[in-house]
């Protein structure tokens, strides 16, 4: 899994403006999903008060993640940075079966992401929907047609 860099502000609160210099003086934290941890690599200066985190593989993994931190330095605050992940940007694993009405969104969106772009067979009374290689079923559906009312059931 990659990681990735954010960045946060050190402002002084004494003189209004953001603190440059100061970074040997952060003691940054990580709170990964609840769970908080002092931050697994230093932070960096990248322009007038602006600091950048890399945040590491595990950091990253959290849904929920807030870096926060403090500055020994008198009068600065480290302003916090929240990050909620509503789906993730990693490459994903071809599904096995539909989802359940009680799945992630990610797992629903790539049951629709597959409806659209693998195969499907139509015989009879079935639907099925086929993996990405074409060798075997995800799922099935129940076709009806009574001669006025076509209909499709879940698919299973």
């Amino acid at each position: 899994m990659a990681t990735r860099t954010i960045t946060y502000t050190a402002w002084d609160t004494g003189t209004n403006v953001p603190k440059t210099g100061d970074v040997a003086q952060h003691t940054i934290y990580v709170i990964a999903d609840g769970v908080s941890a002092v931050a697994d690599n230093a932070p960096a200066e990248v322009i007038a008060g602006e600091y950048s985190l890399v945040l590491s593989a595990a950091e990253w993994a959290a849904v929920s993640i807030t870096v926060c931190g403090v500055s020994a330095t008198g009068n600065v605050v480290i302003v916090p940075v929240k990050i909620i992940k509503g789906t993730s940007i990693d490459a994903r694993v071809e599904i096995v079966a539909p989802p359940a009405a009680t799945a992630s969104m990610e797992a629903k969106l790539d049951w629709l992401f597959m409806l659209a772009k693998n195969e499907q067979e139509r015989v009879a009374n079935a639907a099925t929907v086929l993996n990405d290689a074409g060798d075997a079923v995800i799922g099935t559906a129940v076709l009806g047609y009574d001669g006025t009312t076509f209909n499709r059931g879940k698919w299973g």
